[in-house]
């Protein structure tokens, strides 16, 4: 990353302030820029004299604001939806709208539900291609038919930024592929890329390490880094303290009675609530009693999607009572094995899939068959708007048969995750029938009670 962005980057050329300057957000050019936010009470001050603070957190009140100097990675956390309404007001300062950019879970949801509905991703047919919303045009809301328009950015500039971020993001597989057919986490890593290429001077981030798989999460991390020697300023939330840059500057805390306080100290600080990343004994990937039935069978089935070969002679069951982790790289179709199971996918038709012993076929109602399952997943809270603790608990209230978890406790502050991972342990002690599939991309998610793994190599 670093050698990229040293040499053949535009991110490394005068666009970019190098590392040691100061970016001028707005107001008069000083040494350190005073950048005004709200909630925060002359932070600067504070942090000069008693090296921390503690103010009140009041959402609707405008006060001065902190200094931030070029280069600069600072950090939000503690609970997370109070962090994520700080950022997002940050973002919607007039007075920093042309020198940053932002990227949130709202803008996955504006992305994707923009595309058509859910079980849209499956007809490749639909929708705009991730070339099409990271083009010239898209980036700079440019009216094609408009003529004599002055640009800030030439097509010739903006054509070498977007084959530098392209090559740093590993986005060449996904340019012509429909923006509904990403997975999570291939979602992400486009609206990062549609963020650098709005050549900022500040980014603000909010989870940006959400839905990643471990090797783009420390890739994320290392670019992060790189962009912030090269002169970005970042402030940035992270759900896991382990996800942050090792090159952090400044921390902010807001906890949940909405007090806010900030040090510069780079010590590590665990976060009240959440479980760092720990190795975990390596669980079996066969079930242990063949005799019990099977819920849902998965016969031999080859898949390509596009160009794409998803699955070749795959062959998977989960039986009664099972629960199953299910892990693989982005993109490498565990969303997509959910699909199959609800029947989202109409491609569940073409395959030998069954489910609750019943093959999807002309005459088998499948709202039989979905009446007895329940999922949660990112997807279901981008269309539906629902907040995920509710999804879960609206998941749980239907007593389903087999529960399929996707990153469920994405979006959860510290506190709705700890209720979450309770309520489903405890549902699933209350019964020992019920089999389960959670997908997730770290060691610490899934409750104790999930004892089986599957990772899908891409």
């Amino acid at each position: 990353v670093l050698r990229l962005l040293r040499t053949s980057s535009p991110l490394a050329e005068n666009k970019f302030k190098s590392s040691g300057e100061q970016v001028h957000f707005f107001g008069e050019a000083s040494i350190r820029y005073n950048f005004h936010c709200p909630t925060v009470a002359n932070v600067g001050s504070a942090v000069a004299n008693r090296g921390i603070f503690l103010v009140k957190y009041t959402p609707m009140k405008i006060e001065d604001g902190f200094d931030i100097a070029s280069g600069e990675v600072w950090s939000i956390s503690g609970d997370y939806e109070a962090c994520s309404r700080f950022i997002k007001r940050l973002g919607m300062r007039e007075e920093i709208a042309s020198e940053a950019v932002s990227m949130s879970f709202a803008q996955h949801e504006n992305l994707v539900s923009g595309e058509g509905w859910p079980q849209a991703r499956y007809y490749l047919e639909s929708g705009s291609t991730v070339r099409e919303i990271l083009s010239y045009n898209a980036i700079y809301d440019i009216n094609p038919f408009e003529i004599g328009a002055k640009r800030d950015v030439s097509k010739r500039e903006f054509a070498k930024t977007f084959n530098f971020v392209s090559r740093l993001l590993h986005l060449s597989s996904l340019l012509d592929r429909p923006v509904i057919a990403l997975s999570n986490g291939e979602t992400r890593r486009v609206l990062f890329a549609r963020a650098l290429l709005h050549s900022p001077k500040l980014m603000l981030l909010d989870d940006p390490f959400g839905g990643l798989d471990p090797e783009r999460r420390e890739e994320l991390r290392d670019i992060l880094s790189a962009l912030s020697k090269r002169g970005i300023a970042i402030i940035l939330v992270c759900r896991h303290e382990d996800e942050l840059p090792v090159n952090i500057s400044h921390r902010l805390r807001i906890d949940e009675h909405g007090n806010l306080s900030l040090t510069t100290s780079r010590e590590e600080k665990s976060v009240p609530g959440r479980h760092q990343a720990t190795a975990k004994k390596a669980l079996p990937s066969v079930s242990r009693d063949s005799k019990r039935e099977p819920i849902v069978e998965f016969r031999d089935i080859s898949l390509k999607i596009g160009k794409k070969v998803l699955f070749s002679h795959f062959n998977w069951t989960i039986r009664k009572g099972e629960r199953w982790i299910l892990r693989g790289e982005n993109g490498s179709g565990k969303t997509t094995l959910f699909a199959l199971i609800t029947g989202d996918s109409p491609l569940a038709y073409a395959l030998d899939i069954r489910v609750f012993s019943q093959k999807r076929a002309v005459g088998n109602k499948l709202s039989e068959i979905r009446g007895k399952i329940a999922m949660v997943s990112p997807e279901s809270q981008a269309y539906l708007g629902h907040k995920p603790f509710d999804l879960l608990v609206e998941a749980l209230a239907k007593v389903p048969r087999l529960l399929l978890l996707d990153e469920p406790f994405m979006n959860m502050s510290a506190t709705e995750e700890r209720k979450a991972r309770q309520l489903i342990s405890r549902y699933l002690r209350s019964d020992r029938d019920v089999a389960a599939i959670f997908i997730t991309h770290r060691e610490d998610e899934a409750p104790k009670e999930f004892n089986y793994e599957r990772k899908l190599i891409k």
